[in-house]
């Protein structure tokens, strides 16, 4: 792929690219105009086709063509890519008109998931009551699109299968796995479900939260696949990126909910790790929008060991790093449930 990247390249011009989307004119050897991504009077927004590059001097956006075009069309890099290759008249390889079909189809088949477990969600009412009182409200829980898988062991794969879904489609997607036997099982049963989306807002992944005290793991997300890789995904970055861009500084938690109820209490400049170690894909994706971050992991001892490592890495790239002070042993919903004031004042004094 990264040879299809430096051919686009060379037969792109990044100025003739954003001049499609907006006014540019001449500012010595580089191009200017009135920033795309926020509102300003005064031109801040330079171009340098030598360089190949972009930079707002009134908001931080920066990047290549690739970049530009996934933050104003709303695409990820896959999207951008097939979009620049057309322009550029560069086939890609390995992106034949059937991988293009297969894509589309499972994209469908995740989002034919998604509405199962939305739907699913009124049936239970114990997975409503643990949303309720973990403060979530009924407009919070439609907007996220949360849903509950129940715990049976063919529920989904039965259902998709009725769709028309195969088996292989459903496993590509890891909403399947298999057991010793070779028979397929559903991978989330009685948890309620987070999709995860990527930067064009596309689900691709799930996370499912355990609602009764039994074996497995609190949390379980879904494997890696073709289109979710954890290391590269942020929890609610599609929602999030305009806030943090406007706002110039992104607050970093650990988990779906520490997020959802931020969301909530206003604070939508927040993003999430999935509770997993934060990588420097992570905070590029981040850094695309601000070089400003904030940091509230949970107070214990493992959330502050995640929180030192991720502030190494983000000041490794430049970043500039603060932290949320909060009480010892709580994690961001805790103190947003509690008192949002509290959270508020957490946030502006860090």
């Amino acid at each position: 792929m990264s040879r299809d990247v430096d051919r686009i390249k060379e037969r792109i011009d990044i100025a003739e690219v954003i001049g499609s989307y907006i006014d540019l004119e001449q500012s010595g050897s580089n191009l200017r105009a009135i920033c795309p991504f926020h509102n300003e009077n005064t031109p801040s927004f330079f171009v340098s086709p030598d360089r190949g590059l972009y930079y707002c001097f009134g908001c931080g956006a920066k990047g290549d063509v690739f970049t530009f075009v996934q933050e104003f069309e709303g695409l990820d890099f896959y999207g951008a890519l097939q979009m620049l290759a057309r322009k550029a008249g560069v086939e890609l390889k390995n992106d034949s008109k059937q991988t293009r079909q297969k894509r589309k189809r499972l994209f469908k088949v995740l989002e034919m998931a998604t509405a199962a477990y939305v739907s699913n969600l009124q049936e239970s009412q114990a997975a409503r009551e643990y949303l309720h009182n973990r403060e979530i409200t009924d407009a919070t829980i439609r907007n996220f699109r949360l849903g509950f898988a129940p715990d049976e062991w063919h529920w989904l794969e039965s259902y998709l299968q009725e769709k028309g879904v195969s088996d292989e489609e459903i496993e590509a997607v890891g909403l399947i796995r298999q057991n010793d036997n070779g028979r397929y099982y559903d991978r989330f049963r009685g948890r309620v479900v987070f999709p995860i989306s990527d930067t064009a807002g596309r689900v691709v992944g799930f996370s499912g939260r355990l609602i009764e005290d039994k074996e497995g793991p609190k949390y379980l997300n879904s494997p890696e696949t073709d289109f979710f890789e954890k290391s590269s995904i942020l929890y609610g970055y599609n929602r999030a990126k305009r806030s943090i861009r406007a706002n110039d500084f992104c607050i970093l938690v650990e988990g779906q909910i520490d997020l959802i109820l931020a969301h909530q209490a206003g604070f939508t400049n927040t993003a999430a790790v999935l509770g997993s170690s934060t990588t420097a894909h992570h905070l590029q994706l981040i850094q695309r929008m601000t070089d400003n971050l904030l940091l509230a992991f949970d107070a214990d001892t493992a959330g502050r060991h995640s929180e030192a490592d991720t502030a190494t890495i983000a000041l490794s790239l430049g970043m500039d790093v603060k932290a949320v002070d909060l009480p010892d042993d709580e994690d961001p919903a805790d103190v947003i449930a509690e008192d949002t004031q509290q959270w508020r004042s957490a946030v502006s004094n860090a």
